[in-house]
């Protein structure tokens, strides 16, 4: 009898090992992707947040050639807000995913 409960209880534990492993795998897949997305989409808007250096070099050779007053850099709310938002979701993305393995990862130990 207790040959066959521990085959039973070995197969069992088997497949919740793989079904645990196979979570973590795709969770972190999914986070690296979308983290991977989201960083990219940080590169191309953070260069609303400052001065386009060719447009810097023409408004020097402008300002040397001819006498006109130059609008000081501001950086413009909508860009502000949206890199805000990119920068909270990478954050919370890369937070999620550590909350979520180490969660993972205890309830396996705490099983076995």
């Amino acid at each position: 009898i207790w040959s066959l409960y521990l085959k039973e209880t070995e197969k069992e534990d088997k497949e919740l090992a793989n079904s645990l492993q196979v979570g973590v795998d795709e969770l972190l897949i999914f986070a690296g992707l979308f983290g991977a997305i989201l960083t990219a989409f940080l590169i191309e808007s953070r260069k609303d947040l400052q001065v386009d250096p060719v447009q810097e070099i023409l408004q020097a050779l402008q300002n040397h050639f001819a006498v006109t007053t130059s609008q000081p850099f501001e950086v413009s709310k909508s860009s502000l807000i949206v890199n805000y938002l990119w920068f909270t979701g990478l954050s919370l993305t890369l937070f999620s995913t550590k909350t979520a393995t180490s969660t993972l990862i205890s309830l396996f130990v705490s099983s076995y």
